[in-house]
C-alpha cells in the first residue's frame, strides 16, 4: 500500500480552500475537494490521501449496489409469481360462483327431487367455504405484494466518491477563479462605497 506524498502545492491548495471558507460562508468547504482534503488531513493526523481506502470503499459500494439490484430483481419475480397465483385463485372463485348460481337454480326449481336439492345445498356450502379460503389467501398475497413492492433505497456512494479527483494544478486553478469571483462580487463592492 503506497501513500501519495503530501507536497507543497497540495498544502498551498488546501490552505487556499480553508482561507476561502470564511468569506464564502463555508461554501468552499462543501464544493472544493481541496478544502475537504485539508479537513481530512487535519482529522487524520496528516496522513494524506489514502487511495486504497477510497478503492476499498468504492468496491464495497459496488458490491452493495449489486446486492441491491439482485434483491430488487428477486422482489419483482416474487411479486409476479404472487400476482399469477392470485389470478388463478380468482378464476377458481369465479367458476365456483357460477356453479353456486347454477346450484341455487336447482334448489329453487320445484320439479327437482329433495335428494337433488340436498346435494346442491351441501355442494354450495363446500364451494362457499372454498371461496372464503381463496379470498383469505388473496388478502394475504396482497399484503405480501405490498410488502415486496416497498423498495429499499439504493446504497449511496461513499463521501468523496461522487466527485471527480482533481490534480494540484486543477485545484490551484479553481482556487484562483474562486478568489477572482469573491474579489469582483464582494471586495470590489466595498471600494465603491
Amino acid at each position: 500500500m503506497t501513500r501519495k506524498k503530501y507536497g507543497f502545492w497540495d498544502a498551498v491548495g488546501d490552505l487556499t480552500g480553508a482561507l476561502l471558507a470564511v468569506p464564502t460562508y463555508g461554501a468552499s468547504l462543501t464544493l472544493s475537494p481541496t478544502a475537504r482534503g485539508l479537513v481530512g488531513n487535519v482529522l487524520s493526523g496528516g496522513r494524506g490521501d489514502d487511495n486504497s481506502d477510497t478503492d476499498n470503499k468504492l468496491k464495497q459500494w459496488e458490491i452493495q449496489n449489486e446486492q441491491w439490484k439482485t434483491q430488487m430483481k428477486a422482489n419483482q419475480e416474487e411479486i409476479e409469481r404472487l400476482r399469477k397465483e392470485r389470478e388463478k385463485d380468482e378464476e377458481v372463485a369465479k367458476k365456483n360462483d357460477e356453479e353456486i348460481r347454477r346450484l341455487k337454480t336447482i334448489i329453487a326449481d320445484p320439479n327437482r327431487s329433495d335428494e337433488e336439492k340436498e346435494k346442491a345445498r351441501k355442494r354450495i356450502v363446500l364451494l362457499e367455504n372454498e371461496n372464503r379460503k381463496l379470498r383469505d389467501k388473496n388478502k394475504e398475497r396482497d399484503k405480501q405484494i405490498e410488502e415486496k413492492s416497498k423498495t429499499p433505497p439504493a446504497p449511496s456512494a461513499p463521501l468523496g466518491l461522487s466527485l471527480p479527483k482533481f490534480s494540484a494544478y486543477d485545484k490551484m486553478l479553481m482556487a484562483a477563479i474562486l478568489a477572482l469571483i469573491i474579489y469582483f462580487l464582494i471586495l470590489r463592492e466595498d471600494k465603491r462605497r
